[in-house]
């Protein structure tokens, strides 16, 4: 071979070496459409290593996470423009491993460089341009774990309930240095109302760089300020607030995060609650009335009594207040009670002088059959139930006003008083009971006149008390006209006082022509004496 022939093939070898490392690089670029369609196949396996050689993920082929991650690495280079030469890039934030069929490819991902992200196929020897947000989804698999306490997203708590911001924009870092925003934060945009019955107090979990308060009464200004400098709030009456606050975290070489919220709520602001007792001494078988003011709701009335009373009164909205009449039994023993009511924020103990009651024992001069029929286990059974459902009904509507009639003084009735509230009657076998009642004897068909305004809820029949109406007059209180011949009025209607509701009759456990009459308050039957000259006192 000739010197000029030799030196001719060996320039041409080296011009095509010149170019072998570009031809195998367009190969391995072409060849990538395959790769990326196998990566998101379930046999993938993805590992991850920081910078500093440490392994944050280890996946297996199948999981659920390890295939999200390789769905976004193929989903990275399908988005990718290859824009710069792989090895003017600096060291990598993290180095991610995929393994199919025992074959591994390597690929640095960088957050941030310049502004842009980047994602570097070693094999390939290809780097690409590709979405920052894409980039940053992908690595919060490695950076940061998926709860908000981990990621230290601040909350706001007003007065004991936690807010929640119509809007919120929060970044937190990745690797020490780079942010990422967190997406899946809960916002609403609904104005939510929160009732508060104490200082109106703001802490954030995270105290801002930046923060400002307003609170509104109507058109109102209550605070316009700082959030460093709010102090609390808090009113002597009730009100409707509007409240705004805006917070700024600030980026900084020491957080590991930074963003803004915003809030906007509103609160029903209820005035501490003030308790008040109609009286500290009472008889046995009376009643006392509680009143709390500025309490949220009658439900977040609590009422306690030691020694107990036998009952747990019921709290209503009555006005300004909520108010409760409170039964003492007549079976109490006379003595001391310590009467408690608590409400959210604020309680207050009563301490009560229950005196006893004159009481006075009368026989009964029944028959046996009438004693069977009306007062045998049946007719006390159904009589017990019957006190016990009346009882549990509400009494959300007020009727009453002014003194109850009383039965004595009224001229078209005559009334009689054969044995009275409290006192015990003795039954010819023996047999003994506490009145729960009074007895008045009155000409048979006379008018049985409802002692205050009020609506029937009751019109029937039962062996104990005969022919009876029940009339509620709200609060919890009702009067009960037994052993009637005639009922005139039905369940539903509302009537006023002195209005007839029956005529008087010796139905029932009665030996004589007359009206048993019971006042209840809830399940307790108690005297209607201090209503006769009272009225119900507050």
């Amino acid at each position: 071979m000739s010197k000029h022939v030799r030196n001719v093939i060996l320039g041409t070898l080296a011009v095509l070496a010149m170019f072998i490392p570009t031809y195998i690089a367009i190969a391995n670029y072409a060849a990538m459409g395959n790769w990326q369609s196998t990566l998101k196949g379930d046999t993938t396996v993805i590992t991850a290593q920081d910078a500093a050689g440490k392994e944050v993920f280890r996946g297996s082929a199948g999981e659920e996470n390890n295939m999200e991650l390789a769905a976004l690495l193929s989903g990275m280079l399908e988005k990718g423009e290859a824009v710069r030469a792989a090895q003017e890039m600096p060291d990598a934030d993290y180095t991610v491993t995929a393994r199919i069929a025992n074959r591994d490819r390597n690929y640095l991902c960088y957050y941030e460089v310049e502004g842009s992200s980047y994602l570097v196929d070693e094999y390939a020897n290809v780097c690409y341009e590709v979405p920052q947000e894409d980039m940053g989804l992908f690595l919060r698999h490695f950076f940061f774990g998926e709860t908000h306490e981990t990621l230290a997203v601040p909350t706001l708590t007003v007065s004991g309930n936690e807010i929640t911001p119509y809007y919120i924009q929060w970044l937190h870092k990745v690797d020490g240095k780079h942010y990422n925003e967190v997406t899946d934060l809960a916002a609403s945009s609904e104005e939510t109302t929160y009732s508060v019955n104490k200082n109106i107090s703001l802490r954030f979990s995270t105290e801002p760089d930046e923060a400002t308060v307003k609170i509104y009464n109507g058109s109102a200004a209550i605070y316009e300020g700082s959030y460093r400098d709010f102090q609390g709030v808090s009113f002597e009456d009730s009100a409707q607030l509007s409240v705004t606050v805006e917070a700024t975290w600030l980026k900084s070489d020491y957080a590991d995060y930074c963003g803004e919220a915003k809030y906007q709520f509103h609160i029903n602001y209820s005035a501490k609650p003030a308790f008040s007792i109609s009286a500290t001494k009472a008889t046995v078988g009376d009643y006392l009335a509680i009143q709390v003011l500025n309490a949220a709701s009658p439900d977040d009335i609590v009422f306690s009594a030691t020694p107990d009373l036998g009952c747990t009164p019921t709290f209503y909205e009555d006005g300004d207040g909520v108010r409760a009449l409170i039964p003492f039994h007549a079976s109490l023993a006379a003595g001391t009670y310590q009467l408690k009511v608590s409400t959210k924020g604020a309680e207050e103990t009563f301490t009560v002088t229950l005196e006893e009651r004159s009481r006075l024992t009368r026989t009964y001069d029944a028959g046996s059959d009438l004693i069977a029929k009306a007062y045998g286990d049946t007719a006390r059974g159904e009589y017990a139930t019957l006190l016990r459902q009346i009882g549990q009904k509400r009494s959300d509507t007020k009727y009453f006003n002014g003194k109850f009639i009383d039965y004595r003084e009224s001229t078209s009735i005559g009334a009689i008083i054969l044995l009275g509230y409290g006192h015990t009657r003795t039954l010819s076998d023996g047999q003994t009971y506490l009145m729960d009642g009074v007895d008045f004897m009155v000409y048979k068909g006379t008018d049985a006149p409802a002692l205050n305004n009020g609506m029937v809820i009751a019109a029937a029949n039962n062996a104990f008390l005969g022919n009876y109406v029940i009339i509620d007059h709200g609060l919890g209180l009702r009067t009960w006209y037994c052993h009637l011949s005639e009922i005139s009025v039905n369940v539903g209607d509302t009537v006023k006082g002195g209005q007839a509701v029956g005529k008087s009759g010796d139905t029932g456990f009665t030996t004589g022509s007359g009206i048993y009459l019971i006042c209840t308050v809830g399940e307790t039957p108690i005297s209607p004496y201090s209503l006769w000259s009272d009225g119900v006192i507050y």
